[in-house]
């Protein structure tokens, strides 16, 4: 389960401190799905008030759903002539109309005349405003016929061209073909991506060791995101003289590195600290603990908070390299010794040669001792295998979604 790490700022902002699990259940009493009014739902009228809504059927729904008409061409084209007819015939009436006004009647007499030449201006400007209206009806339909039949000219000659376009590839050379085509992956190299999406995606990753987590065992992994931040706090501010950085400093760095990763919880829950190497630790016994690890961007990132970890939180960090190469590793690192005793060994991993080689510090620098071994191409285990398997295939379909469509 991946969690969001929780930094010593936002802790103080929101006042969140750790709670325990009796505190978390009080203040969640009341609260959720508890009903206080449970103890009435047989004695209370469940009818509806009055100013309610009626709920009506199911079906009324889809009955008066509305949908856009389509449009009869025959029916339109049979208003429009009726339309023009209906003009043709109420301009000749008006015509007729004004040919006897003006023998009866005259338009500036201030009586009758003016009423029935202004009546008539209005009936004229009617006809007109109508022309207009159907003429714009029928410039409109003809508009949408020319557009519809360029668009069909346009979709049957982009057909013919992809059609051209196909037919040219196939008719290629069978010579070029084999030349495009890439031969499919052999199981050696199956097996090879796959140790390397393994390495890379260990190499983004560490996981600390001995983090005090508390007094009693803890699965609650919000809380123990909160206890990891409050250890490395405190650890940071004990490293800080050492460091030559300020308590104000540390914490600021150790927020920011916090920021920067999601933290995954190895194991179900915490246990008391045993450190199974070393009996007369000082710690063994005083505080739950857990493995954590804590994944970041890029292998960049993760040499950089390394970094703060142990020089200045002094917190043992390791990467989380699968198990068969960390065999491998921890075998190399004894010969090493051997050869270079009193000396601290460094293995290096090369991950386009699947190689890791010795190192040994020597006067302030690391020294090639030239034992180097090959990594085995069966080295990852099933669970390994199905990882780097789903590791590729999300890669892979990421990059595609990223990639521009053809259209």
């Amino acid at each position: 389960m991946i969690v969001k790490p929780i930094t010593m700022a936002e802790m103080r902002k929101t006042g969140a401190i750790p709670k325990s699990p009796t505190q978390a259940h009080q203040e969640r009493v009341g609260k959720g799905n508890y009903n206080r009014f449970k103890h009435l739902m047989d004695k209370r009228d469940r009818s509806q008030s009055e100013g309610k809504r009626q709920r009506g059927n199911s079906d009324d729904v889809f009955e008066t759903s509305n949908k856009t008409p389509r449009l009869d061409e025959e029916l339109l084209v049979s208003q429009v002539a009726k339309a023009e007819h209906e003009l043709k015939v109420a301009k000749s009436a008006m015509d007729e109309c004004m040919k006897v006004a003006d023998g009866c009647y005259s338009a500036n007499d201030g009586q009758m005349g003016t009423a029935f030449y202004k009546l008539t201006e209005v009936v004229k400007h009617l006809i007109t405003n109508q022309e207009w209206i159907t003429s714009v009806v029928v410039d409109s339909r003809k508009l949408a016929d020319q557009v519809s039949k360029e668009q069909v000219k346009v979709n049957k000659v982009v057909d013919n061209v992809m059609n051209y376009a196909g037919a040219a590839q196939g008719r290629g050379n069978d010579s070029q073909a084999k030349k495009v085509s890439k031969p499919p992956p052999s199981e050696e190299d199956k097996s090879r991506r796959r140790i390397r999406q393994a390495i890379n995606k260990a190499e983004k990753s560490s996981v600390l060791f001995g983090i005090d987590m508390g007094d009693v065992p803890t699965i609650n992994k919000e809380t123990l995101a909160r206890k990891l931040t409050i250890d490395l706090h405190k650890k940071a501010k004990k490293g800080a003289p050492e460091s030559k950085y300020s308590e104000k400093q540390v914490e600021e760095m150790t927020d920011d590195l916090l920021t920067c990763a999601s933290l995954d919880f190895l194991g179900s829950g915490t246990k008391i600290y045993k450190n199974k190497y070393n009996d007369k630790d000082t710690n063994n016994g005083k505080f739950c603990t857990m493995p954590v690890k804590m994944m970041f961007k890029d292998k960049k990132e993760r040499i950089l908070a390394e970094q703060h970890l142990r020089k200045v939180c002094s917190v043992k960090c390791s990467t989380p390299y699968p198990k068969g190469l960390r065999t491998l590793i921890s075998s190399l690192i004894e010969e090493a010794k051997r050869v270079k005793q009193g000396h601290f060994i460094l293995a290096k991993v090369n991950v386009e040669k699947l190689t890791v080689s010795a190192l040994a510090s020597e006067n302030n620098s690391w020294t090639d001792l030239n034992i180097t071994r090959d990594i085995p191409l069966n080295i990852l285990d099933r669970f390994e295998t199905m990882e780097a398997d789903s590791d590729m295939e999300a890669e892979n379909t990421v990059e595609g979604e990223k990639e521009p469509r053809s259209h």
